[in-house]
């Protein structure tokens, strides 16, 4: 009984694996965002402090872990509620390039 279950769960990871690597690009850019952003504190005040202006009840984007696809998932749904912030955050941090695109989103 236990390959079945086995084997379910290696085609439930190939399929997963194979959405994410369509999107890898965009993943790439939300990882990158995430890791720009949590850099240092003056980088997090900057867009914590537009998360405010927005009004926003979330206020923490969380990195994932590029073995564990549910911490990808993870990643993706949490930095979506921040969508409205990327553009604002271009703007004020010339050196930040990672922002998604309105078609990534």
């Amino acid at each position: 009984m236990m390959m079945p279950l086995r084997c379910c769960a290696h085609i439930l990871n190939l399929l997963v694996q194979y959405g994410l690597g369509r999107i890898k690009d965009i993943i790439h850019n939300v990882h990158e965002s995430v890791k720009y952003v949590n850099y240092n504190d003056s980088r997090l005040k900057s867009f914590c402090d537009i998360v405010e202006q927005k009004r926003l009840k979330d206020k923490k984007l969380i990195i994932d872990c590029p073995t564990r696809w549910n911490s990808t998932y993870k990643m993706l749904s949490t930095a979506l509620k921040f969508k409205i912030v990327f553009p604002a955050y271009k703007e004020r941090e010339p050196h930040y390039n990672y922002a998604p695109s309105e078609e990534d989103w």
